[in-house]
């Protein structure tokens, strides 16, 4: 039996949410075993869980590799671990670091501040300086064209097209 990639190890656990068909014990966080390193890799940092899923679950299935993070620290801790994305999708409003915090912290580090960041964010009016924003909710083409630049085109499955 062949080996199963990271980007279908979190397929299946965003689809079933039930065990590691690897065999192995389950992780906590099936993307724990992901070092997020290459020009198409994704770091999403999102509190609500069913759009953070589903985010990951649609940029996995376009081709790109998927770390979550649910706050701004457990985010830095991944970070701080070494690992080093293309591009880290932010939410502003998040538990115990929030989006603004993240961003001065991550400006302030010089081994993370070359990571690009997109602000997610329902927050009317939100002030994010130069970072790009992108309002929710959102549409996932318009997502796209913006963090295209950063990480890629899309895979886009022909019935989509």
């Amino acid at each position: 039996m062949g080996q199963i990639t990271p980007a279908a190890r979190i397929q299946t656990y965003l689809l079933c949410d039930i065990m590691d068909l690897t065999g192995e014990e389950a992780l906590a966080d099936p993307t724990d075993a992901l070092d997020l390193r290459g020009p198409r890799s994704i770091l999403v940092v999102e509190d609500d869980e069913d759009l953070r899923e589903l985010l990951a679950l649609a940029l996995v299935r376009l081709g790109y590799l998927v770390r979550t993070a649910s706050d701004g620290w457990k985010a830095l801790q991944y970070l701080n671990a070494g690992s080093r994305p293309s591009l880290i999708l932010l939410d502003l409003q998040l538990p115990v670091v929030d989006g603004a915090r993240f961003i001065r912290i991550h400006d302030a580090d010089p081994d993370i501040c070359h990571i690009p960041i997109v602000v997610l964010s329902g927050v009317t009016g939100a002030e994010v300086g130069d970072v790009p924003l992108v309002a929710k909710p959102f549409d996932l083409f318009e997502l796209l064209a913006v963090i295209e630049p950063f990480v890629g085109a899309a895979h886009i499955p022909e019935l989509l097209h």
